[in-house]
C-alpha cells in the first residue's frame, strides 16, 4: 500500500520521553500523530480512528504491546505494527507471533524514522532537518522525569518486585538512550543483567536513591 498523503501514525509507549520524541519527529515530517500510554488505550484509539501504522512498545502496564498487537490482529486490524524495545528483551519472538511486523531498537533517529515510514507506508517525507528539536525535547523530558523514575525503580528494588523492576528498568534504559545519556542507559542495562543473574542489587538501589543518579560510580 502506497500513501500519497502523510500517514496517520499511532505511537504506543508508557514513556513520556519516547512519546514526545517520536511525536516531534513524526510531526516534523507532516505526519498526523495519535498517542497512547498502554495497550488498552491503543485498542480504544484504533477502534475509534484506525491508523496507517503503529509503533508499539513491548513492556507497558495494564496491557503489554504483545497483548495489544495480538488483540488487534484478532479484531482484523491489518496495518503494520512495529515493536519498540530498548533491547535485551526475551520476548521478541513473542512480538512476531503476536503479529508485529518488525522490531525497532531505541533510541530511534529521524533518519531511521523516515526510512521506516517509506518502507511500511510508501510515504517518503522530504529530506531536511536533523531532528535537533526532538533530541532536545527528549533530553529535557528525560531529565525532568528522572527523579521520579529513579525513585520508583529504587522502591521496586527495595520491595523485591522483579516484574516491576524489570518493566521500570526497561523504560529507564530506553529513556536514557533516547535522551542522549548512553552511559546511564548502559548502567541500567547492567542492572537488568544483575537482576536476571540473581545478583545482589543493593548497590544499584543505593545509587538510584542518591541525589545525582547520572553521576555514575567509577569502576575499577
Amino acid at each position: 500500500r502506497v500513501l500519497a498523503e502523510p500517514p496517520k501514525v499511532l505511537v504506543v509507549d508508557d514513556s513520556l520521553v519516547n512519546r514526545k520524541s517520536l511525536a516531534a519527529m513524526l510531526e516534523q515530517m507532516g505526519v498526523r500523530v495519535l498517542l497512547a500510554t498502554d495497550g488498552q488505550e491503543a485498542l480504544d484509539l484504533v477502534a475509534q480512528d484506525p491508523p496507517d501504522l503503529i509503533f508499539m512498545d513491548l513492556l507497558m502496564p495494564r496491557m503489554t504491546g504483545i497483548q495489544a498487537a495480538s488483540a488487534l490482529r484478532e479484531r482484523g486490524f491489518e496495518a503494520p505494527i512495529l515493536a519498540l524495545t530498548a533491547g535485551g528483551e526475551s520476548d521478541l519472538a513473542g512480538a512476531l507471533e503476536a503479529g508485529m511486523d518488525e522490531t525497532l531498537f531505541k533510541p530511534i533517529s529521524l533518519r531511521l524514522l523516515r526510512d521506516v515510514l517509506a518502507q511500511w507506508t510508501g510515504f517518503t517525507p522530504e529530506e531536511g532537518g536533523r531532528g535537533d528539536g526532538a533530541r532536545d525535547l527528549a533530553r529535557q523530558t528525560f531529565l525532568r522525569e528522572l527523579p521520579d523514575q529513579a525513585a520508583r525503580l529504587a522502591r521496586a528494588l527495595a520491595q523485591g518486585d522483579r516484574e516491576e523492576t524489570r518493566r521500570l528498568a526497561h523504560r529507564l534504559k530506553g529513556d536514557a538512550a533516547q535522551g542522549g545519556h548512553r552511559d546511564f542507559s548502559r548502567w541500567v542495562q547492567d542492572l537488568e543483567r544483575a537482576l536476571e543473574a540473581g545478583e545482589d542489587l543493593t548497590p544499584f538501589r543505593v545509587h538510584l536513591e542518591s541525589s545525582d543518579p547520572l553521576s555514575l560510580p567509577k569502576t575499577s
